[in-house]
């Protein structure tokens, strides 16, 4: 019988009383080890507060937390057919979960199928930069603002913007752990 611990690391970034009522950004990441995509939303029915992605969930205010964007990390670029995979890789039957809408970027740095299991660094494929972009994953870097996300909000707020990267460790794959390392973060505010 295995366990799993999803985690969660959070920071905020202070807007100092600012008000703003658009949010724009770039975030860049590596793949380490496998990845879950959105399947602790799918099967456990994981909501905006747990850790429902493999990646960052950028979000404002606590009360109730709302959503600004999200970086999903997918199992691979080659897959379609799983809750582990992007839901935007064509031909995947899943769809990303209703409170993030379709604000959301999702790439793998494993550019074959089926090599996901181990505690590897993907670093040569960058994540959310809308580059090498294979397989069925090529859907998921179309739009052209990628990796700048923009977002306008449906109101004026002046909460502190919250950034997680989540991840976990597997002990059913021997031990696996995953993540995504960041090395780029950028959040603008008008």
């Amino acid at each position: 019988d295995g366990t799993y611990d999803p985690v969660c690391n959070s920071t905020f970034f202070s807007t100092y009383g600012l008000n703003y009522s658009k949010v724009c950004g770039q975030v860049r990441g590596y793949q380490y080890g496998g990845a879950e995509g959105f399947y602790r939303h799918y099967d456990y029915n994981y909501n905006l507060s747990d850790p429902y992605l493999t990646g960052v969930s950028i979000t404002y205010d606590d009360n109730p937390i709302k959503h600004i964007w999200s970086y999903v990390c997918g199992l691979s670029e080659y897959d379609y057919y799983d809750e582990l995979d992007c839901p935007c890789n064509t031909g995947n039957p899943y769809s990303p979960p209703s409170f993030i809408n379709n604000d959301y970027y999702c790439e793998s740095g494993i550019d074959h199928p089926y090599y996901f299991y181990g505690n590897f660094f993907s670093s040569n494929d960058p994540l959310w930069d809308g580059q090498q972009c294979n397989g069925v994953e090529s859907s998921c870097c179309t739009t052209p603002n990628m990796p700048w996300f923009i977002k306008t909000l449906n109101e004026t707020v002046s909460d502190d913007i919250q950034l997680r990267v989540c991840g976990g460790d597997n002990d059913v794959y021997n031990g696996e752990r995953f993540s995504t390392p960041l090395d780029l973060i950028e959040l603008y505010i008008k």
